[in-house]
């Protein structure tokens, strides 16, 4: 065997170069939807909306592990009342000033409620 080793003309092997780059850059199957748009975020919210919000409520209503899902994250994270701004500002005395924890409360209620409005 060795002698038919003669007649075969021996190519040098090149060692590759190695290049120093992020992982996270390089483009990949995995990695592919990162890369697909440059458009605003807040463009795409506006435009998939509908299409988010139709396919939640699909969800909620005919699958049980994400209305289960929906339900636990109800009970432990959101609570039944909801989220609920709660203002902590101290007076010159040290002690909480009720009056202005309220009026902050509220004026976050307000802005809450008019921001909340979801036209389709």
């Amino acid at each position: 065997m060795k002698f038919l080793n003669i007649f075969k003309k021996e190519t040098p092997v090149e060692k590759p170069t190695k290049k120093r780059s992020f992982k996270g850059a390089q483009a990949s199957r995995f990695t592919n939807w990162l890369f697909n748009s440059f458009t605003k975020v807040n463009r795409e919210i506006k435009t998939d909306l509908k299409t988010l919000v139709t396919r939640t409520r699909d969800l909620s209503k005919n699958n049980e592990i994400f209305r289960s899902h929906l339900n636990n994250f109800e009970k432990s994270i959101i609570g039944n009342k909801g989220f609920k701004l709660q203002s902590l500002v101290k007076g010159n005395d040290g002690g909480l000033s009720e009056e202005i924890n309220q009026e902050l409360e509220n004026a976050w209620y307000e802005f809450g409620k008019r921001s909340n409005r979801i036209h389709y």
